[in-house]
């Protein structure tokens, strides 16, 4: 994926661009000042830089001019508040590649990322052939033998590396940069994984595109095409959840100077986010997906991209394993310095002999009654850990099922007003 630095102090506004240019499978740093900007532009390589001029303290045309004085050619589109032709020539003087007046229509903002990519070096073959592997940098797809392989944005992108730099080694941290953001810190071991369990599908997958390359036969070539595409959904079920718990295990290694300390985030907006996210899984299993919260606003410091994993582990596992028409609710309450989250099912439950093992990667109690790998609550476990949250399992009150609660510190301001209690389903 291509790496984009967008530099705007308006958070709403860098939040919503974020999340439409990491829908278009670029991996997105946000900044809100000029001098982190010009900070992290000396050392990091990015593919496009993404400059409002107002910055607060060192404005974005000082930052432009600093780093054309470091002869940096990456390409820059500026964002601003001013369309006068003064300062769209100014813009041009100091180094922008591109400019744009705010506000702006999104597609003509991708429209011209685009263009600013394909004229930088690293886009001039949109199209790059490794044997039967082509990547098109322009589509972002990869096909095999001239069929559209169905990877998800983390796997195509690792793909990518792989063929853009094919005879030449990819070491770990190229690797690490091309797949995870600046708010994903990623050690040079994060790579180093254990990939026993991808032995076996990758093995198939090897054998099955020797199979295909070596059929004269269309319909026998059409049979081994279709169970490659098997074989590589198995791959990337594994892949992706080994990859999260790669990055937790970077974060929880020790950083010099300690770490920063992290803003509290609202928790109860993360969930409504993850219960949407989830919504079309569970209405397939014509499940309940509720969700209910007391006590006051329920902040949790620490990262969002973790508090997310965690979210959408449990409610994915709870789905997974809930029977059909059964529920799943989630419930959220902040006390005095402590935000409770308890993801609540009807699903068989697990027996209290099983409940230590079950944190295990790669460990499962039935491998016939869902299609997961046995890393869903390893991943929470030390996402958890990570947060300095608490995580424990229990059974419902009354009937079947199972209760996971992760206990956070509550991170909310002193003095906060409690919030009545509200109830929803999905």
């Amino acid at each position: 994926r291509m790496r984009l630095l967008l530099v705007e102090d308006n958070a709403v506004l860098a939040d919503w661009l974020r999340r439409a240019l990491r829908a278009g499978q670029y991996t997105v740093d946000w900044l809100a000042s000029g001098a982190e900007a010009d900070y992290l532009l000396r050392s990091e390589t990015y593919d496009l830089v993404i400059l409002d001029l107002g910055l607060p303290g060192l404005d974005g045309t000082e930052v432009l001019r600093r780093l054309r004085a470091r002869a940096c050619a990456t390409p820059v589109l500026v964002l601003t508040a001013d369309n006068s032709v003064r300062s769209r020539v100014s813009e041009l003087d100091h180094g922008a590649d591109d400019d744009m007046s705010k506000p702006f229509e999104l597609e003509e903002l991708e429209a011209r990322i685009r263009v600013l990519l394909r004229r930088s070096a690293r886009q001039a073959k949109p199209r790059l052939v490794c044997a039967d592997l082509v990547y098109d940098s322009n589509a972002r797809e990869i096909s095999l033998a001239g069929q559209a392989l169905p990877l998800t944005p983390r796997e195509r992108a690792v793909l990518a590396v792989l063929i853009m730099k094919s005879g030449s080694t990819v070491t770990k941290p190229a690797l690490a940069q091309s797949l995870f953001s600046i708010d994903e810190p990623v050690s040079a071991d994060a790579i180093g994984i254990d990939v026993h369990p991808l032995r076996t599908p990758l093995a198939v997958l090897n054998t099955q595109v020797a199979v295909a390359g070596r059929s004269a036969d269309p319909v026998a070539k059409d049979e081994a095409l279709a169970a490659i595409r098997q074989t590589l959904q198995q791959a990337v079920r594994l892949l992706n959840p080994l990859l999260t718990l790669s990055a937790a295990d970077a974060r929880a290694e020790p950083q010099a100077g300690g770490p920063a300390p992290a803003p509290p985030h609202r928790l109860d907006a993360l969930v409504q986010q993850v219960l949407e996210d989830l919504s079309a899984q569970a209405q397939a299993k014509r499940i309940d997906l509720g969700y209910e919260q007391t006590g006051a606003p329920p902040q949790v410091a620490g990262s969002p991209v973790a508090l997310r994993e965690i979210l959408l582990n449990l409610v994915d596992n709870a789905i997974r394993y809930t029977p059909d028409r059964g529920r799943v609710t989630v419930k959220l309450h902040a006390g005095p310095g402590q935000v409770a989250l308890r993801v609540q099912d009807n699903g068989p439950g697990i027996a209290p002999a099983h409940q230590a093992q079950v944190f295990e990667r790669f460990f499962r109690l039935d491998n016939t009654r869902s299609d997961g790998c046995g890393l869903g609550l390893a991943i929470v476990r030390e996402l958890a850990a990570h947060l300095d949250a608490q995580v424990s399992l229990s059974a419902p009150a009354e009937g079947s099922g199972l209760v996971v609660t992760v206990l956070f510190a509550a991170g909310a301001p002193a003095g906060a007003a409690p919030e009545a209690a509200s109830q929803s389903s999905i």
